[in-house]
């Protein structure tokens, strides 16, 4: 079980980090990095609220991956094909 919490505590620090970089103006949210790192930090979560059977948070942090995900296609995909 220690192995999901490390998972889980791994993932606060990136989320944490993400948004000291953002504060600091080294990223925004128009960059796919910006929303990659969401992604991964918000799955680690995830991932740990699961295997905890803690549903609140597991399901909020499946929506945030789903947003990043929309978010990285539309920056990657979307605005490539507009002129």
């Amino acid at each position: 079980q220690s192995t999901y919490n490390d998972i889980g505590w791994i993932g606060v620090g990136i989320l944490l980090g993400n948004y000291v970089l953002v504060s600091l103006g080294v990223l925004t949210s128009e960059m796919v990095v910006y929303h990659v790192i969401s992604i991964v930090g918000c799955s680690c979560i995830g991932l740990e609220a699961w295997h905890k059977k803690d549903s609140q948070p597991a399901l909020l942090n499946l929506i945030f991956v789903a947003v990043g995900l929309i978010a990285v296609t539309r920056l990657t995909y979307l605005n490539n094909l507009l002129p």
